[in-house]
């Protein structure tokens, strides 16, 4: 198989440190962009399921109807945010390189990607090598009961850590999961492929598009009339059992085996 992991380094990108910014910025932010964490849900392979259509009328619950929608997620996500600084400190000491945390990410105005000022993503670290150098990112998860399915990293993480590459113009990611609950770890390098991503990124790009024309659809005063299916048809598909093009490419290796070494 020819491993497809052309590293998007040639593309200009932009950090803000999460110390410089307010929490109105990121608020902002992600009313403006497509996040890492949404590509999944915007492109059909979230972890609730659904269609990018279903995902795009919750973006305009009311804080009500989110706040049913999300209490699990966010009961999870706090899990792993209590555990991040832990795995992060180990996942220091097992790659024996200069580990930071990431800032927010995003395409700067001298980029012509199409995806400059659609998407955005904080990764849970950078990497360096020994001269300074910006050679990775990483992702960190804490899944609460056991380690993912035969040890291997879930689809909608893969769309994820795609998007934190193409924000951050590195050639790979690094995902650490550790259970505390069970004691287990995995540690998978995934190189970035350009197929999938080129893939993703003409999903990305639909539901980035529908969600602008939504917000002025809503903000003209169409709410309580908007038929989210009928005018949005193009994201009225779910792609939970269908692989995407380039999905059967993406090289990822085991990093104990490079460590061990």
């Amino acid at each position: 198989m020819n491993w497809c992991h052309t590293s998007p380094k040639n593309r200009f990108r932009h950090e803000v440190p999460l110390a410089h910014a307010t929490p109105h910025y990121f608020r902002s932010q992600k009313q403006r962009f497509v996040t890492g964490a949404q590509v999944a849900n915007a492109v059909g392979v979230g972890y609730v399921g659904g269609t990018p259509v279903d995902y795009l009328q919750s973006k305009f619950f009311t804080e009500e109807e989110r706040g049913r929608q999300t209490e699990f997620s966010l009961q999870c996500m706090k899990h792993g945010q209590d555990r991040e600084d832990d795995i992060r400190d180990t996942y220091t000491n097992i790659i024996g390189m200069r580990v930071e945390q990431s800032g927010f990410w995003t395409y700067s105005d001298e980029s012509d990607d199409r995806l400059k000022g659609f998407l955005g993503a904080i990764p849970d670290a950078n990497v360096y090598d020994n001269s300074g150098s910006l050679v990775g990112v990483a992702e960190f998860k804490a899944p609460p009961h056991c380690m993912y399915r035969n040890s291997t990293i879930p689809r909608y993480y893969m769309t994820q850590i795609h998007a934190e590459m193409a924000a951050s113009g590195t050639g790979w990611c690094d995902f650490m999961a550790i259970c505390y609950k069970t004691g287990e770890i995995m540690l998978k390098r995934v190189y970035f492929c350009k197929r999938y991503w080129d893939s993703v990124t003409d999903r990305v790009l639909k539901f980035a598009l529908a969600r602008t024309k939504a917000t002025s659809m809503i903000g003209d005063g169409h709410h309580s009339c908007l038929d989210f299916k009928k005018t949005f048809p193009e994201l009225d598909y779910g792609a939970k059992m269908s692989v995407l093009e380039g999905e059967d490419e993406i090289r990822v290796i085991n990093v104990f085996d490079i460590t061990n070494m």
